[in-house]
């Protein structure tokens, strides 16, 4: 065969398997905001729930209801979502959203008694 030609596929062929992971390196890792709900189990802003796993699940845990980022991989296995976190941090509440359920409660405070 033509040794011209045998390099060209070659070259093709490599360049498709660095194509083909780098997509698959890049869609692996993913980062999210939302809240762990309850022992093991994140749910995104979007609604999707995920099952956590990796070394940060007893961490995690201790922010149940917090909001927060996550980054780290996501999976499907037998119809379940489960992302393997990596790295997170807490995120602020959103400027009127903390305190607004005080503020209601201040609000529907009778009112003591008048001296």
């Amino acid at each position: 065969m033509n040794r011209p030609f045998n390099r060209s596929i070659a070259l093709m062929l490599g360049i498709f398997f660095v194509m083909m992971l780098t997509i698959n390196a890049m869609a692996g890792e993913t980062t999210l905001s939302g809240k762990i709900l309850a022992e093991g189990t994140f749910m995104a802003d979007d609604g999707q729930a995920f099952a956590i796993s990796g070394e940060k699940v007893q961490e995690l845990n201790q922010n149940i209801g917090k909001q927060i980022e996550v980054k780290g991989t996501v999976q499907e296995q037998e119809g379940k979502s489960i992302i393997t976190i990596t790295q997170y941090k807490l995120l602020e509440a959103p400027a009127g959203k903390a305190d607004a359920g005080l503020s209601e409660k201040l609000k529907e405070k009778p009112a003591g008694p008048k001296e």
